[in-house]
C-alpha cells in the first residue's frame, strides 16, 4: 500500500514538474516574441528619424515633404554630438510675429486690421482671430515662397528676374551679421522677426517621467533658498521646448514632424501654404503605429554623460570648477538632480531672464483664460514656439494672475550634453560657454556678477566643468 502511494506520488510530481517546465518555456518564448517586437518597433523608430522625405508622387497617400518645411529629415537638424543632438545656427527656425497698432480696439478695428495682415500673409487669420506668431519655414513646394519669405524677414520689395535674385544675394549674405530679433515692415503693418534653435533630444525618455510633483517642490523651495531667484512650472506642467510650451515627449515629438518637416500625422495637421491659408486635412503620412516607434525611439536616446579627464591634476581643477559653479549661484536654477534623474542641470521651471534675451513670443501666462477687448476667451500657446494666438489679448491683471515678463521667461535648458551642443540660447546667439553666461540678465545677474568677479583661471576651471558635460557615445 505505501509503495503504491509512493508511486501515485511520484507521477503526480513528475506531471507537476513537467507542468512547470512547459510553463516557463512558454513564458520564456512569449517573453522573446515581446522582445523581438520591441526591438523591431525600436529600429522601424529609427529609420523613421534617418529617413528623408520627399514630396510624394501618387495621390491620396499623403503628400509627403511639404507644402512647408524646415529640413528634409530629423536627423539634418538633431545631429552634433551625435544622431539626435543639437544643431547649428543655420538650422534655426524663424518666427514672424505682427505687432498690433497701439491703443484699445473695437471689434471692427481688429477685423479691418486683421484683413490687412491676412493680405501680407493669410496664414496669420485663423478664419477666426488673428493669430500672433507663424513660422516662417526655410522651404516650401511653392516655388513663389522664397520671395514671400525673403521680403518679410528682411523687407525686400517684389522683384523680378536678375534683380530679385541679386536683392536676395544681398540680404543673404548680411544675414550673420544682424540680431536674431529684428523689426521689418511689409505693407505698413509691423512685424518682428525671431528665432529658433534645434534642442539636443538625448535623455528626453527620462525628462517624460519626471513628476510634475518634482517641479512643484522645487518651483516653492527656490525662492526661499536663492533669493531673487523664482521660477514657475510652464503652463500644463510643460517640460519641453524653449518656454516649456509642450507638456509630452509624445506631443514634442509629432508637433516637430508637423511642423518641421510638413507631415500629417494623428492629431497634428501639417504646417499649411502661408500665402495660401488654412488647408483641407490632407491623407496621413505616417501611421500612429509609425508615430509610436519615432517617439519611442527618441525616448531610448541616452541621457548625455560627464567625461572627467584621467590626469590628477585636471581632475582637481574639474572638481573646483563644479564648486565654483554651485558657489556663484549657477546650480540654483541648473539644479544637477531632478527626480530621480541624476546629471540633469535643471530646474525645468520658467524663469525672468533679462529685458537682453526679451523675444516677441512670450512664454505661456500663468492661468489659460485671457481677458480681450471683445470678451474672455481661453488662452492657446503655441505648441511650437508658445505664445498667445489672439494677437489682441489684453491681459487683465484684476481678474488672472499674469506676470508682465512672459517675453523674457525662459525654460531653464538642461546643461547634460551641454560641451557638445553650441551654438548657445534659444536662438543660438552665443558661440561659447563665456559668452552664454555673460549674456544671461533678470534672475540671474547675480550670478552673472559673481562669475565675472572671478580670476580668470577660476572662469576657465567653471568653464572647464562644463565642457567635461558631453553627448552619450
Amino acid at each position: 500500500m505505501i509503495a503504491r502511494l509512493l508511486g501515485r506520488s511520484c507521477v503526480a510530481a513528475s506531471y507537476l514538474a513537467g507542468l512547470l517546465l512547459f510553463c516557463q518555456a512558454a513564458n520564456v518564448q512569449a517573453q522573446g516574441v515581446v522582445q523581438a517586437a520591441a526591438a523591431a518597433r525600436l529600429q522601424r523608430g529609427r529609420e523613421l528619424f534617418s529617413r528623408i522625405w520627399i514630396p510624394a508622387s501618387a495621390p491620396g497617400q499623403g503628400d509627403g515633404l511639404g507644402p512647408m518645411f524646415n529640413d528634409v529629415s530629423c536627423v539634418a537638424c538633431h545631429s552634433l554630438g551625435g544622431v539626435g543632438g543639437a544643431g547649428p545656427r543655420d538650422k534655426n527656425i524663424r518666427l514672424l510675429t505682427v505687432v498690433p497698432p497701439a491703443g484699445p480696439h473695437t471689434a471692427t478695428e481688429q477685423a479691418d486690421f486683421g484683413r490687412r495682415v491676412a493680405r501680407v500673409l493669410p496664414a496669420f487669420w485663423t478664419g477666426t482671430s488673428l493669430r500672433s506668431t507663424v513660422v516662417l519655414h526655410h522651404s516650401s513646394t511653392d516655388h513663389d515662397y522664397a520671395t514671400l519669405r525673403e521680403r518679410l524677414l528682411f523687407g525686400i520689395p517684389p522683384l523680378e528676374g536678375d534683380r530679385k535674385a541679386r536683392a536676395i544675394k544681398a540680404v543673404s549674405s548680411r544675414k550673420r551679421l544682424q540680431s536674431p530679433v529684428k523689426s521689418v515692415k511689409v505693407d505698413g503693418i509691423a512685424f518682428r522677426s525671431s528665432e529658433r534653435n534645434t534642442t539636443p533630444l538625448f535623455g528626453l525618455g527620462l525628462i517624460d517621467k519626471i513628476p510634475s510633483s518634482a517641479l512643484e517642490a522645487i518651483a516653492t523651495e527656490q525662492p526661499k533658498e536663492n533669493p531673487g531667484v523664482s521660477g514657475r512650472v510652464a503652463p500644463g506642467g510643460g517640460r519641453f521646448g524653449w518656454r516649456g510650451q509642450i507638456a509630452t515627449l509624445e506631443d514634442f515629438v509629432l508637433t516637430a514632424c508637423s511642423v518641421e518637416l510638413g507631415l500629417e500625422v494623428p492629431e497634428h495637421h501639417q504646417a499649411a501654404n502661408p500665402m495660401l491659408g488654412p488647408a483641407a486635412n490632407a491623407p496621413l503620412d505616417m501611421t500612429a503605429d509609425e508615430c509610436e516607434a519615432l517617439v519611442v525611439f527618441v525616448a531610448s536616446l541616452r541621457r548625455p554623460v560627464q567625461q572627467e579627464p584621467t590626469g590628477a591634476r585636471q581632475l582637481v581643477a574639474v572638481r573646483n570648477g563644479e564648486q565654483l559653479f554651485a558657489s556663484v549661484g549657477c546650480a540654483a536654477c541648473h539644479v544637477p538632480d531632478l527626480g530621480e534623474v541624476e546629471g540633469l542641470y535643471s530646474d525645468l521651471l520658467l524663469h525672468d531672464m533679462g529685458a537682453g534675451l526679451n523675444d516677441p513670443v512670450p512664454a505661456g501666462p500663468h492661468t489659460m483664460q485671457i481677458q480681450t477687448q471683445v470678451g474672455t476667451q481661453t488662452v492657446k500657446s503655441s505648441g511650437y514656439a508658445g505664445g498667445v494666438t489672439n494677437v489682441f489679448a489684453v491681459f487683465s491683471t484684476s481678474e488672472f494672475t499674469v506676470p508682465t515678463n512672459t517675453g523674457q521667461e525662459w525654460k531653464t535648458p538642461p546643461l547634460w550634453g551641454v560641451a557638445s551642443s553650441a551654438p548657445y540660447l534659444h536662438d543660438g546667439r552665443a558661440a561659447t560657454l563665456d559668452e552664454a553666461i555673460l549674456l544671461h540678465g533678470g534672475e540671474a545677474a547675480d550670478s552673472v556678477r559673481r562669475y565675472s568677479q572671478l580670476p580668470s583661471d577660476g572662469r576657465a576651471r567653471l568653464i572647464g566643468f562644463l565642457q567635461t558635460l558631453v553627448a552619450p557615445h
